[in-house]
């Protein structure tokens, strides 16, 4: 998971989108979310996907092990 808002001013969104195309590289399952008017901060939106990712992340793991069995 990466975040990045598009106003933000201590690293600039082509940074982040620069970095987003090279681990996409190695990381194929990456996702990238661009916040609109997000200044160097997290915001509301941000942080509830970073907690939907999570808990995806725990379902596929849960889901992995339970065919293991």
């Amino acid at each position: 998971f990466m975040g990045h808002g598009d106003a933000d001013a201590v690293v600039d969104i082509r940074w982040g989108r620069h970095s987003r195309d090279h681990l996409q590289t190695i990381l194929p399952r990456l996702e990238f979310h661009e916040y609109p008017g997000m200044e160097h901060t997290a915001s509301d939106r941000e942080l509830q996907d970073i907690i939907d990712w999570i808990s995806s992340r725990i379902a596929e793991s849960e889901d992995s092990e339970k065919s293991k069995l």
